[in-house]
């Protein structure tokens, strides 16, 4: 698990690193319309193709997934510290974890180990690293993931690019 990093400063420079908010991961789909940009500098780690990003904090937002996928972007990306990055878990796939962490069962494990109140919540890194889930057999993760990723890809490219979706966006 690696720590977000909140930049020192923020550009509006669209040739710099582009740096992904929590509130820029909704339902399984990662925003990229008001994406905030920092410089080389400021950044200590970029994403990597499938990427979990994990929102560690806010009342609604803590325990909302994206999978970063690189057809998404052609820019290097990073995160703030309002988010954690789980890259490569042994044995498990990424949309499978992500499927997990979205369903009742996943959000209800999250929600008993959050710290803090009003509106100020937060998951420990200790609890992130010791998250029990599930196992199912590769070949059948494997399966799922094909068809998850499948169906995830056509979600973000209609939500990137289909009018209603950005109209939803702009309200928020």
């Amino acid at each position: 698990m690696i720590n977000g990093r909140t930049p020192e400063e923020y550009f509006n420079n669209e040739d710099e690193v582009q740096v992904l908010k929590t509130k820029q991961i909704r339902n399984e789909v990662i925003n990229y319309e008001k994406v905030v940009y920092s410089k080389k500098k400021f950044i200590q780690n970029t994403l990597e193709e499938k990427d979990i990003l994990f929102a560690s904090m806010g009342v609604g937002s803590l325990g909302r997934t994206g999978i970063f996928y690189n057809f998404e972007t052609n820019k290097k990306t990073a995160v703030d510290s309002t988010i954690k990055l789980l890259r490569k878990i042994k044995n498990i796939e990424p949309e499978v974890l992500q499927t997990f962490f979205n369903s009742i069962i996943g959000q209800e494990y999250i929600y008993r180990y959050i710290v803090g109140s009003t509106g100020i919540i937060s998951i420990k890194n200790a609890f992130i690293l010791n998250l029990k889930v599930p196992l199912i057999k590769q070949e059948i993760q494997t399966k799922i993931a094909k068809k998850l990723n499948i169906l995830l890809i056509q979600i973000n490219k209609n939500f990137i690019y289909h009018p209603m979706f950005i109209a939803r966006w702009k309200m928020l």
